[in-house]
């Protein structure tokens, strides 16, 4: 689209739908982490995004229940034709909706969705306003942080309907749903065919969306294992089609987690065959997951005190162990610290305590979140 049509469609928008929107959003008190200029941008995002899915400035008000005097923020259209979606996070969320964008059904694809819905019948809502409300749980109950940041949505192939287009307005309601949050979610967005992905959705338990991720993931990393990625969450899969550089799905937003480019520099990540990255990729998710779990709420201000070195050798069981050694940058009389990373395990073997206060905070320097104050 031309800057000009884009701010002609602009233009056509009813300037009360977009200051009722921005208003309802500035209003809105973060649940967690940074605000500040990130909300005052994703409003902007959430306009725009009216915008788009609106195509010319057509909106669906939600029907949702709201207080004498307030106004409930407008939601977008999406697609004009019943429309199956899928959102994973780890809760597997199935969704349709009917011709004209409202929730017909809601279904539970796990039990994780079963606990987080309680029962909770969508129906009749516009899809924007249920995914703004399904997102604030997600939140709330921990699957959503500043540190874990990533939605899966797929739009069940269809005939007789534009898939791409269904995609990417439902994608552009995921992305007001979540404008909100006090930090950048990660949407990923895909068409799958669900006849073609049954198999192993039903095979590892899964839904046929995240089949199709696991699939397209493996099948560009030569052949990665398709259990051990099944088996990994959908934030530890974007954050390694981010470390591998595979775009098999479209990325809004970006992915908590991810190597800083010093360290990704560093380690000669992009010299490794598909199999090394993919293998490498793995450790270090489950090492991020590690350090997640020690502190949840990291502050993510970026900074590396290392340089970085990798090695790697076989286990007796035939498995990489990956070997990343770091120098004090700043005072070369310290000694170096190395950490040994596998698959699927994470941290295999423990730092010099006497350097740093134990593994997980050279972890954090990968990815620059910083757990040790005072280094170079």
């Amino acid at each position: 689209m031309k800057n000009d049509d884009l701010l002609d469609r602009i233009g056509r928008v009813d300037d009360k739908y977009i200051t009722e929107l921005c208003d309802d959003m500035a209003a809105a008190a973060p649940r967690r982490g940074k605000s500040g200029g990130w909300r005052k941008w994703a409003a902007l995002a959430a306009c725009l995004a009216l915008v788009i899915v609106g195509g010319l400035a057509v909106f669906r008000p939600s029907s949702a229940r709201t207080e004498p005097g307030a106004t409930a923020a407008p939601t977008p259209t999406p697609p004009a034709a019943m429309a199956t979606v899928i959102l994973d996070v780890n809760p597997s969320i199935q969704l349709t909706l009917d011709p004209d964008g409202a929730v017909e059904s809601v279904s539970s694809l796990n039990d994780d969705a079963a606990a987080l819905l309680g029962g909770r019948d969508y129906k009749g809502e516009g899809c924007a306003q249920a995914l703004r409300e399904i997102v604030a749980a997600l939140e709330e109950k921990g699957y959503l942080t500043n540190m874990k940041n990533s939605v899966l949505v797929t739009v069940v192939e269809a005939d007789g309907q534009d898939n791409g287009e269904v995609c990417r307005r439902v994608t552009a309601a995921m992305q007001y749903a979540a404008a909100d949050s006090g930090f950048q979610v990660s949407i990923l967005s895909q068409v799958a065919d669900a006849a073609a992905y049954a198999g192993q959705a039903k095979e590892y338990g899964i839904s046929v969306g995240k089949a199709a991720l696991v699939d397209k993931i493996a099948s560009c990393a030569d052949g990665g294992d398709y259990a051990d990625l099944a088996a990994l969450s959908i934030h530890a899969l974007d954050q390694i089609m981010d470390c591998i550089g595979a775009n098999v799905v479209q990325r809004t937003g970006e992915v908590a987690g991810t190597l800083t480019n010093k360290v990704e520099g560093d380690l000669g990540i992009s010299d490794l065959d598909n199999a090394d990255a993919l293998d490498l990729a793995e450790a270090l998710a489950a090492a991020y997951d590690e350090l997640c779990q020690a502190d949840p709420q990291l502050n993510t201000e970026t900074y590396t005190g290392y340089d970085f070195h990798l090695d790697h050798s076989t286990a007796s069981d035939g498995t990489t162990l990956w070997t990343i050694t770091a120098e004090n940058k700043t005072d070369r009389s310290l000694p170096s610290v190395s950490v040994q990373l596998r698959r699927g395990l994470g941290i295999v073997q423990d730092i010099t305590k006497s350097v740093v206060d134990g593994s997980l905070d050279l972890v954090g320097e990968f990815f620059g979140l910083p757990r040790v104050l005072g280094l170079g």
